[in-house]
């Protein structure tokens, strides 16, 4: 299925190309990164042991049982299952690597897809914790130059703040309150998307709901229209009803 290249990861891709295998040594998976919209390219090593830490917290990240309508259960069960396989028998080490490697480039091209995909920038988890886990796993090291080049498209709606040991990708400011979704504060985190595909805080649609059925960014588009021509902007009002 070929997925839009839209979010904080538009135009990214990220391929494991190789594994160098050593007797004494963890195996070492190298993957390729590349971002299509800056061409920027480089290429870093992982071994078994981090990808295991990363998809236990990608797991933290979607926290499982939470309510939304994206598909988070089906990522939570995908990367649960993106585990290397226990052998009953003894196999070849390098058909073993073979297998992992498989396994590790399924789950990021899952990641990366389900990131992408429009109906699940509905929740404020896969638009600000997973994404913020992803950065964290692919591009740590990188100052904001450097991650400005793969993590954000410049057509994207989100943007990036680095901290010295923390990445975090936020959505565009609420219209209504004006403040940025925080993925740490339960109340930023929770979003609602109306149908015409604006997003907001689910506080502050629900008071802004309850006043009028309309969206607000469109019965203030429709207004700023009125005010600079005569035409009729009823379509630029979304009924709710």
């Amino acid at each position: 299925m070929q997925v839009p290249a839209s979010g904080p990861f538009g135009g990214l891709s990220v391929t494991l190309t190789k594994a160098t295998v050593s007797p004494r040594e963890p195996t070492l998976y190298t993957l390729s990164i590349a971002n299509k919209v800056t061409h920027a390219q480089c290429a870093i090593s992982k071994s078994d042991i981090d990808f295991a830490a990363f998809r236990q917290r990608i797991c933290a990240a979607l926290e499982h049982g939470h309510s939304c309508s994206a598909e988070c259960p089906w990522m939570y069960f995908r990367v649960q299952e993106a585990k290397p396989r226990r052998w009953l028998f003894m196999r070849s080490k390098h058909r073993q690597v073979q297998a992992n490697l498989a396994t590790h480039q399924s789950m990021l091209t899952s990641l990366l897809d389900f990131m992408r995909t429009p109906r699940n920038q509905s929740c404020g988890r896969a638009t600000t914790v997973v994404p913020s886990e992803v950065a964290r796993f692919l591009f740590d090291g990188m100052d904001d130059r450097e991650l400005g080049l793969y993590a954000a498209s410049p057509m994207s709606k989100y943007r990036m703040s680095i901290t010295p040991n923390l990445v975090k990708f936020a959505i565009a400011d609420c219209s209504i309150c004006k403040n940025c979704m925080d993925p740490e504060d339960p109340v930023s985190a929770a979003l609602t998307t109306l149908p015409c595909g604006h997003v907001f805080h689910d506080v502050c649609i629900l008071m802004a709901l309850h006043r009028q059925l309309v969206c607000p960014r469109c019965d203030d588009e429709g207004k700023s229209s009125t005010d600079n021509s005569s035409s009729d902007d009823s379509d630029s009002v979304v009924d709710l009803l």
